[in-house]
């Protein structure tokens, strides 16, 4: 059969138009990752994007990219995870940073995306925890922040980190972490750490195994203070001189189930933290640092939820992710909620979606919350000023 010009040259607009149709009808893969978009219901705008692999966490790395990690089981059947780069403009992977076997948890951006970094297990390394680093722009390795071995009593122990934080001006990095016995009981976790490294001087600043008597999962930063906060599974927010390492405050009122996510003020007067309340819910904790006093608990969520938070970048209102009251096992659901900082009350229920939420982050502008499940699917929500 021969083709004319005139059809020729209307299937090649076809295949164009094809192209420039948008990433939204269409699937991508990059390094075996496929990505897809999916229909979200909810108040305004919400987009919303499905990966081929689990998902352990995503943040923004400035106002229109994102850092995922991803998790999958390899052909040999062991979990395998990727830190990527993502573009939100193009639906596309920008790169892939980094592809190991390793456990890697916890991705940051820092510097309006300047700056990658996650959290690497001790477990294997000799014990030592790890903080890999990469240039935003290039992809380019940057090398690692390595915490001090630890020994004791001619037993092997390692540092495995759980968190991690950086100051707003990139200069310090902090990780929470579980001490793990590595010996005649290995896996056995006995404590906490909080390690501090000044960036600059890719030195550690200070540590503390001591404090935290359990795993510590999740830090905040108060630069403009010069204030760090911790808490895990103890149950008790620390709050730390950066400078000196020198405990500051105690915050007592979490309840059982420990703390799984922290947001603070750049000045370091009020700070939010979520957790999983073993008890009476989920809950979101609104605290008053200076007094250390608790200012208001909200029972949002289901009991065993992993609560995680988020400060708006006028510091004016609170944003708390977790499971829905009405999840069940056969339909797990999430619920993201917003309250006012200053009067404590609630400011409505801003979407609630299929899936388990394992993490929340206000994009660079201040425009966007990004939400992801461990299903693989990320979540963009409008906040509408």
């Amino acid at each position: 059969m021969r083709i004319g010009k005139r059809s020729w040259f209307s299937l090649g607009l076809l295949f164009v138009l094809i192209g420039c149709a948008g990433w939204g009808e269409k699937a991508y893969a990059a390094e075996g990752l496929g990505v897809e978009r999916i229909k979200v219901e909810g108040k305004g705008k919400v987009s919303g994007f499905k990966l081929s692999e689990g998902l352990d966490e995503v943040v923004w790395a400035g106002d229109d990219r994102l850092v995922l990690l991803t998790r999958a089981r390899n052909a040999a059947g062991r979990r395998n995870r990727k830190l990527v780069l993502f573009d939100t403009k193009k639906g596309k992977v920008e790169r892939v940073l980094i592809e190991t076997t390793e456990v890697i948890l916890s991705p940051r951006a820092w510097m309006g995306g300047k700056r990658i970094g996650c959290t690497r297990w001790g477990s294997g390394k000799g014990g030592v925890c790890e903080v890999l680093m990469w240039d935003g722009k290039t992809g380019k390795a940057m090398g690692a922040l390595q915490g001090e071995k630890l020994t004791g009593l001619g037993v092997a122990f390692s540092s495995d980190p759980l968190g991690l934080a950086v100051s707003s001006d990139g200069r310090y990095v902090a990780a929470g972490t579980k001490i793990v016995n590595q010996g005649r009981l290995t896996g056995a976790h006995i404590g906490g750490e909080v390690c501090v490294w000044d960036a600059r001087e890719r030195q550690i600043k200070w540590f503390n195994r001591v404090t935290h008597t359990d795993d510590v999962v999740a830090l905040a930063f108060a630069s403009k203070a010069r204030r760090l906060l911790s808490g895990g599974k103890d149950g008790v927010v620390r709050v730390w001189d950066v400078e000196s390492g020198k405990l500051v405050k105690s915050l007592v009122g979490v309840g059982r189930g420990g703390v799984t996510g922290l947001a603070v003020s750049g000045d370091g007067k009020i700070a939010a933290s979520g957790g999983s309340g073993l008890e009476e819910g989920g809950n979101v904790h609104l605290w008053d640092v200076e007094k250390g006093k608790l200012k208001h608990r909200f029972p949002a969520f289901r009991r065993h939820s992993s609560v995680r938070v988020a400060l708006s970048k006028d510091e004016r209102t609170m944003y708390a992710v977790g499971q829905a009251r009405n999840s069940t096992q056969g339909d797990v659901r999430f619920r993201i909620w917003s309250w006012d900082v200053g009067s404590g009350k609630v400011k409505g229920r801003l979407l609630e979606h299929r899936g388990y939420a394992r993490s929340i982050d206000v994009s660079g502008d201040g425009g966007r919350l990004v939400v992801g499940t461990v299903e693989g699917e990320v979540l963009i929500v409008p906040l509408g000023g």
